[in-house]
């Protein structure tokens, strides 16, 4: 696992964000324009999906001062 050693947000973490921004205005779009209601559960697919894939396709910017802890995770025998 990976651990930032600051309190700003890095570059994947931006981007999930803005996943779950997108995934409102894709919800609002189809329920305006098609003229039909969108579930809470399709609306909260469409959120799940956006945000993981903004988050998975962004790769770390480079210097983000990103530390490995995988390390930590490890269990001891």
């Amino acid at each position: 696992m990976a651990k930032s050693r600051t309190a700003w947000p890095t570059q994947k973490i931006t981007a999930v964000a803005l996943g779950g921004a997108a995934s409102t205005l894709i919800v609002w779009s189809i329920a305006n324009f098609s003229g039909k209601a969108v579930t809470p559960e399709v609306a909260s697919a469409i959120t799940t999906i956006a945000t993981f894939a903004a988050g998975y396709i962004t790769p770390p910017k480079e210097g983000e001062n990103i530390e490995d802890t995988s390390h930590l995770a490890k269990i001891s025998e």
